[in-house]
Formats: structure tokens, C-alpha cells, sequence
């Protein structure tokens, strides 16, 4: 139960990108990103199996190449950061879009401002969190 109760704000950090960017438009990602979250949980919460079909050989390799993840955990981790990006790129696309549609209005100045730097930081916010995954999941580590 300790391991599940301290899901939920990391799900909300890896999560949160893709909800606040494309969310509303794209609910398939945010969904995709949700099950990889899960399947990726499940892969770091579950239990060894039987002691004796755990192999030296095999764990000594993988110290060597400094791979320690499983190749499943791998890719899940770059499915991940894949999903961050594709929804960070959406979401400049779409505030580009709705910039340029809204352009003949007059707009004051300060809150266009803020308003983009809320974008730029939920843009490198997102970004960030993607390539987390994608290193992390290219390494193994």
C-alpha cells in the first residue's frame, strides 16, 4: 500500500505535461501515457520471481554494459518520453494556431506576456520530462 500511496504525485509530475498540454484535444495520449505510467509501476513494483531462475551470468553482463533495466522497462520509459514530446510539439502548434487566429484582436501587452511564459514554461516543462524518459530509458538505467 506505502508503494501505491506514493504513485499518485509521481504520476501527477510525469503525467501532469501531457494533461496540461494536450489533454483536452488529444485524450488518447493522455490515456497512452496513463497505462504506460501504470505498466511501467507494475514492472518496478513486482516482486522477483523464483530465486533460481535468476541467472549471475545475465546480471553481470548487464553491470558490465551498465544496462540494469529490463528491455521492457526500456521501452516503455522511451514510449514515454515519445508521448511528452509529441504532446509538447502539439501544444505549440495549437498555441501557435490560436495566436495567429486571434491576431487582429488588440491584446494588452502584460497579460500576452504572461500568458507566453506560462506557455514556454509548460512547453520546457514537458520537454524536460520527455527526454527523462528517453535517456533513461536509452541507457537502461
Amino acid at each position: 500500500m506505502q508503494a501505491i500511496a506514493g504513485f499518485a504525485p509521481f504520476s501527477l509530475a510525469t503525467n501532469g505535461p501531457v494533461a496540461l498540454t494536450v489533454g483536452k484535444e488529444h485524450p488518447s495520449l493522455l490515456l497512452a501515457s496513463c497505462g504506460l505510467l501504470f505498466l511501467l509501476a507494475r514492472d518496478t513494483i513486482s516482486k522477483p520471481g523464483d530465486a533460481s531462475s535468476f541467472l549471475k551470468e545475465a546480471e553481470a553482463n548487464r553491470l558490465q554494459q551498465l544496462m540494469i533495466t529490463s528491455d521492457f522497462n526500456r521501452y516503455v520509459r522511451m514510449a514515454m518520453g515519445s508521448i511528452n514530446l509529441l504532446s509538447s510539439a502539439l501544444y505549440v502548434y495549437y498555441a501557435a494556431k490560436k495566436t495567429n487566429d486571434s491576431s487582429s484582436e488588440v491584446k494588452e501587452r502584460s497579460s500576452s506576456l504572461s500568458s507566453e511564459t506560462a506557455q514556454w514554461l509548460l512547453t520546457g516543462w514537458s520537454c524536460l520530462i520527455g527526454a527523462v524518459w528517453l535517456s533513461s530509458g536509452y541507457y537502461g538505467q
